[in-house]
């Protein structure tokens, strides 16, 4: 299922169509009718997108099935190439990913902690 049929979707499940839903987050009629023919919105209007019907961007572009509410984290384990290794979580809080985040960074050794915020300074810079 493609970001059209999800957004579809999600104007069903709160009872309205794809262009008035389109209209009150600020997209042209001609804008939805893109979407209909293929195109995916931009980050900031996937961001409004998935605002407006309490979803995730990750389930409006087919990355995952679960529409559950955006106070969900889901979390992959990457390694620093981006290959997925293995585990996968879901925290429902911000305090429970932060419990997380401490068990794991207490198991560590110094150098290997030095190795990680390298690594999260390096994702940082690129993605802001």
């Amino acid at each position: 299922m493609g970001f059209w049929e999800r957004f579809c979707l999600s104007c069903e499940n709160v009872g309205k169509k794809p262009n008035p839903v389109g209209k009150e987050i600020g997209v042209s009629s001609a804008t939805v009718s893109q979407w209909k023919n293929g195109s995916i919105p931009n980050g900031e209007t996937l961001l409004k997108i998935a605002d407006y019907f309490g979803i995730s961007i990750d389930y409006l572009l087919g990355r995952t099935n679960n529409n559950s509410n955006k106070n969900e984290m889901f979390i992959s384990a990457r390694d620093i190439n981006g290959d997925n290794v293995g585990n996968n979580w879901t925290v429902n809080s911000k305090n429970e990913l932060e419990n997380e985040i401490s068990n794991i960074l207490s198991k560590l050794n110094p150098r290997e902690k030095t190795e990680l915020m390298m690594m999260i300074y390096k994702f940082y810079d690129e993605h802001r």
